[in-house]
């Protein structure tokens, strides 16, 4: 059976990702001007497979969201631009955020996080100098 969101996510404004095997399913929003010229933060929901929405949190790191996906344990981990890394639970909660950038250069002329995939329990990140990170056992 096919469900149907509890609200409807404009895909454009969204990043998605859905847990294997039919499991839950995560959005996060792109960053927003809001019309007095504030930026909106980025806010995560989660959804179960059926479309409820289980948790709404807002993300608390400033940099760019390069790309998130669903582990085997049913975390979602989540890579930003300047290598802050956070792993969630299906519930939302955050666990405590680490760095795949420790000790290189960072900032906005440093090296940067450009593409991620997470697969089993297994991270992959590729940064703006074509070095290859691996973070095993999520």
């Amino acid at each position: 059976k096919v469900y149907d969101l509890e609200e409807k996510i404009p895909v454009g404004e969204y990043q998605l990702s859905g847990a294997p095997f039919g499991g839950s399913v995560a959005a996060v929003s792109e960053p927003a001007e809001s019309s007095d010229g504030a930026v909106e933060p980025m806010e995560l929901k989660i959804y179960t497979s059926s479309g409820n929405l289980v948790a709404t949190e807002p993300v608390r790191v400033i940099s760019r969201l390069i790309g998130m996906g669903w582990s085997d344990l049913e975390t979602l981990v989540c890579v930003h631009e300047d290598g802050t890394t956070v792993v969630y639970d299906l519930f939302g909660q955050a666990f405590p955020p680490f760095s795949l950038l420790d000790g290189l250069s960072q900032g906005p002329n440093g090296i940067q996080i450009k593409e991620v995939n997470v697969w089993g329990l297994t991270l992959v990140a590729l940064t703006s100098d074509w070095r290859v990170l691996i973070v095993d056992n999520l």
